[in-house]
């Protein structure tokens, strides 16, 4: 099955981005988008899920995984890194 990626405008995954969506899923592809300004409160409450392992950060700075920018901290960033990788090989990604 094709995948389609929908990507939301700069005002977020609004009702015209999600119809898109509903409607290549509808014509047979696999249709999917975020909402990259959705905020969903406190990640802590998600991590008691067996296979859900969201780690936060305390502390760091917004994007503190991009190395070109000031506020890279590297030691949280291998860590995410790390975390990530173990997380996709316990859960059949990689």
């Amino acid at each position: 099955m094709p995948v389609v990626i929908v990507v939301p405008e700069i005002w977020g995954m609004h009702e015209h981005i999600k119809d898109v969506t509903q409607r290549l899923a509808k014509a047979g592809y696999f249709a999917v988008t975020n909402d990259p300004y959705f905020r969903i409160g406190d990640l802590k409450a998600f991590g008691n899920d067996r296979k859900s392992q969201i780690h936060v950060y305390e502390g760091m700075p917004h994007a503190f995984n991009a190395d070109y920018r000031p506020s890279y901290r590297k030691e949280a960033a291998d860590d995410g890194w790390k975390r990530m990788l173990a997380w996709f090989k316990m859960n059949g990604v990689a």
